[in-house]
């Protein structure tokens, strides 16, 4: 939901609300008939959001089961965040392609003037050939081994100003507003 402020200008600190889930049961009815590409499997998304006064609140899941996509199997995938005034916390973010194959994560990022983030993510993949359907042409090589990957940290970086801020600081006039004429053409 969103209403278009009467004024024209202040169309950047209107309040913005939205809500919206995505079912699909069977990803391969997205997939155009004749083509190559290969997508099976359940998706389903939900999230809300609620922009106000420059804060953004709401929340986000995915969940994917039995998915097949380019060849390369997901047996499940979940993702669940949740938005405070700014902070995003992602409390799960797990993908499972097998037995041997796995990622999860997890994290916070707070943007405003900065942007602060903490998190961990921890990739175990003992069989890569699981990926080999995504190297194309018939002289592709093969494709084995193994990635274990944890990581974990943290930092804060400055944020570029928003188009709204950098109007404030430099004075630029507001969308739609009127020039001052130039010189007349001669």
């Amino acid at each position: 939901e969103y209403l278009l402020p009467a004024d024209g200008n202040s169309w950047a600190d209107q309040p913005l609300q939205t809500k919206f889930s995505v079912v699909a049961p069977n990803l391969s009815a997205f997939v155009v008939p004749g083509s190559e590409t290969k997508l099976q499997g359940k998706l389903q998304i939900n999230g809300q959001a609620i922009l106000r006064n420059g804060l953004v609140n709401g929340s986000f899941d995915l969940e994917g089961r039995e998915i097949e996509a380019f060849g390369v199997p997901v047996e499940t995938a979940d993702i669940k965040v949740i938005i405070s005034d700014n902070h995003a916390q992602i409390s799960s973010l797990q993908i499972l392609h097998n037995n041997k194959n796995h990622l999860e994560g997890s994290g916070k990022i707070q943007w405003g003037d900065t942007l602060a983030y903490q998190g961990s993510l921890d990739i175990a993949l003992t069989d890569l050939a699981i990926f080999q359907p995504l190297l194309a042409g018939p002289d592709r090589p093969a494709l084995g081994g193994a990635l274990t990957v944890f990581w974990k940290g943290e930092g804060a970086e400055p944020c570029e100003p928003s188009l709204r801020d950098r109007r404030r600081q430099t004075g630029l006039p507001k969308a739609g507003a009127k020039r001052p004429n130039s010189a007349a053409p001669q």
